[in-house]
């Protein structure tokens, strides 16, 4: 609940800029990826799934987000075998 007993609510756009902003270190490198960035890696590479791809070393991950964790992104499963 919200001030004043009211529910929070938050918006598509507000969800979307905040996991634009969200980032995670690669497993594979330890470079920076951010959300929107890795997506679109992923993307310019035609790869259509839900991933992020690192612009490094290339790696590409399945993502978990979620907003009650510290940091809300992390890195659930290494996939670049599946693109190779």
């Amino acid at each position: 609940m919200g001030l004043f007993g009211k529910k929070n609510i938050i918006s598509g756009k507000d969800v979307a800029k905040g996991v634009s902003g969200m980032s995670t270190k690669c497993s594979s490198c330890g470079n920076l990826i951010n959300f929107s960035q890795g997506v679109q890696m992923a993307k310019s590479n035609n790869i259509s799934d839900d991933v992020i791809m690192c612009d490094k070393c290339r790696s590409i991950f399945t993502v978990d987000i979620d907003f009650g964790r510290n940091p809300p992104m992390k890195i659930k499963e290494d996939v670049t075998s599946k693109y190779r």
